[in-house]
């Protein structure tokens, strides 16, 4: 792409370079606003940087930001339930109803229709 035809300058020409690399880093088939969020926070000498640096916060306001960003775009896998987690709770209702899941469920909830 030929920056001078397309009015870029160079400073932009390079966020966006810095914005494909992030999304290409995390996997990403496109480059969002979250990836040229990123760019913008990972710019040690930019202006987006310098002004959150000076907002006070524990942990700094940059680098919660930036986690929390990256998290969006990438985010952490939640562990599938196990049949035991599913049923555990099932187990422990049915048995202070008296009964097994299906013996419960045969009687019919006390006070409810049966189906």
């Amino acid at each position: 792409m030929n920056t001078k035809t397309c009015g870029l300058t160079p400073s932009l020409t390079h966020m966006l370079g810095e914005a494909h690399k992030i999304a290409q880093r995390n996997h990403c088939a496109y480059v969002g606003v979250p990836h040229l969020f990123l760019a913008l926070l990972e710019d040690n000498d930019g202006i987006a940087s310098r002004i959150l640096d000076n907002v006070p916060g524990d942990p700094p306001i940059r680098i919660a930001l930036h986690h929390a960003v990256l998290e969006s775009i990438n985010p952490t896998p939640k562990p599938k339930p196990t049949p035991h987690a599913i049923l555990n709770p099932v187990n422990t209702e049915a048995g202070q109803l008296g009964g097994t899941p299906s013996e419960v469920w045969d009687k019919g909830m006390p006070g409810k229709a049966s189906l």
